[in-house]
């Protein structure tokens, strides 16, 4: 797996797992970054303001999607868990961006850990905060990993209101980053 240094995390290519990579829009631009990365497939989930840059060099899944609590971004779970799938089976890795890299890149990255590692949400979180600790999909992306944790587990795995889930996140990243060392939330 790559190493990743704290700073690189907040506008980077972040390594998720050896076939998964998350970033935000200045990292999409990053060619040479992805290359070295190997990636070969990318999944742009704000096609709406995002460009799809390197067509000669990827394979990309574009979905528009608004990172508005409106949006059905559970819609494209399945589309983007097979785009990953197909490209894994064929060898590849993918890179999944947003905008920010936080909220729609998130959600998705999210999903397929759910589904390919067979993770309970919570564990997923935590673990791909980890790895980039800016992460934070809206509150109804969130509820919608929370619809699919139930229907894959029987049971939520974090079940936070509004403000709780606000709180979490940002513990988490001061953990990330060194700055809290336990918490009750968690």
């Amino acid at each position: 797996m790559l190493r990743i240094t704290p700073v690189e995390k907040w506008s980077s290519i972040c390594c998720v797992l050896p076939h998964l990579f998350i970033g935000d829009r200045w990292a999409s631009q990053n060619r040479e970054g992805l290359l070295k990365c190997g990636v070969t497939h990318v999944i742009n989930m704000a096609g709406k303001t995002c460009p799809s840059s390197y067509s000669d060099d990827f394979v990309y899944l574009t979905v528009n999607v608004d990172d508005v609590g409106e949006e059905d971004i559970a819609a494209h779970f399945d589309s983007t868990r097979q785009f990953i799938e197909s490209a894994v089976a064929s060898g590849g890795k993918v890179f999944v961006h947003c905008e920010a890299g936080r909220s729609r890149s998130a959600t998705i990255c999210l999903c397929y850990l759910m589904c390919s590692q067979q993770w309970c949400l919570k564990k997923a979180y935590k673990q791909l905060k980890k790895q980039r600790p800016v992460i934070m999909p809206n509150y109804c992306f969130y509820l919608a990993l929370c619809q699919l944790d139930e229907e894959m587990f029987n049971a939520r795995s974090m079940n936070l209101t509004f403000e709780q889930y606000r709180v979490y996140n940002i513990t988490l990243e001061a953990r990330a980053n060194g700055f809290v060392t336990r918490c009750n939330i968690l």
